[in-house]
């Protein structure tokens, strides 16, 4: 008898094959976040292609229904269960007030030279902005929106990070460049 401990994405039993779609809509809800499909694939004990396509058929359901409140969207790789955007005026009159965070007009200029420019060092961006960025570079990285991608001799390259994607509704930041062509 085997006291090996399983690691963290060792396989697990599949689970009956109806029994897959809810297992899915399950563990998205209670996770809340954007999960990868490489997560889902695991928990669902499938191949990624077969989960991709439950998941898939499983959006379309969603939306067809107008007697759904929630949607399952994808974006930047990533699934989740999200309320739909016509129920949000409704949900604001009668949830609590949370306390979010704001992004203000300078921390959202350095966030659109950061996307559109990326990798790119503070230089760059005070160069451009003409402003000291030590500030904002922070609040940015502390909201997950911007992160350290690498280096460029002693100078610290920084980059858009899959939290801004899924903030932005965007799959790759080739999404954003596309959308500004437009």
């Amino acid at each position: 008898m085997s006291t090996r401990k399983p690691s963290a994405l060792s396989p697990l039993p599949a689970p009956p094959a109806v029994a897959i779609r809810g297992l899915l809509e399950a563990f998205l809800f209670a996770h809340g976040e954007p999960l990868p499909l490489k997560e889902l694939s695991h928990a669902a004990a499938m191949g990624e292609g077969l989960t991709q396509q439950i998941l898939e058929v499983m959006a379309v359901d969603y939306v067809a229904n107008p007697d759904q409140g929630i949607m399952l969207i994808q974006n930047a790789g990533c699934w989740q269960l999200v309320t739909k955007p016509e129920l949000a005026p409704r949900l604001a009159e009668i949830l609590p007030k949370q306390d979010g965070y704001r992004i203000t007009t300078a921390m959202l200029e350095t966030l659109a030279l950061i996307a559109c420019r990326q990798p790119v060092t503070r230089a760059d961006l005070e160069m451009l902005r003409g402003v000291n960025c030590d500030g904002i570079l922070r609040k940015l990285q502390n909201l997950e929106l911007v992160s350290e991608c690498g280096r460029r001799g002693r100078l610290t390259l920084y980059g858009t990070t899959q939290r801004f994607l899924h903030h932005f509704g965007l799959d790759t930041p080739q999404d954003l460049m596309n959308a500004l062509e437009v």
